[in-house]
């Protein structure tokens, strides 16, 4: 999953855009927010907000191409699968897949 930090000035929704592209080599325009997690004594001891989006690949977007200074691989996969990976065994995941 993309992620990456908000610059300063930036709205969240630019964000998102901004880092899947940069990412992924995709353009997609933001939807709506899914979730927000809030954790304290993160990095550096500080404060920390993780926002998910929901984005949509703009038309002719399906080509993949990972940056590979910060991604291993990328691929196209459904919420199911994306849940069923190895990192996420025994993590209560908030979403209800069969909603979906």
């Amino acid at each position: 999953m993309p992620t990456g930090l908000v610059n300063p000035g930036e709205d969240l929704h630019e964000a998102a855009e901004r880092e899947v592209l940069e990412e992924t080599g995709v353009r997609a325009r933001f939807e709506s927010f899914l979730l927000i997690r809030q954790a304290h004594g993160f990095a550096f001891g500080k404060s920390d907000m993780f926002v998910m989006c929901a984005l949509r690949p703009e038309p002719g977007q399906s080509m993949l191409t990972p940056q590979e200074s910060e991604i291993e691989a990328a691929s196209w996969m459904s919420l199911s699968d994306y849940a069923e990976q190895e990192c996420f065994r025994g993590v209560p995941l908030h979403i209800k897949l069969s909603e979906r």
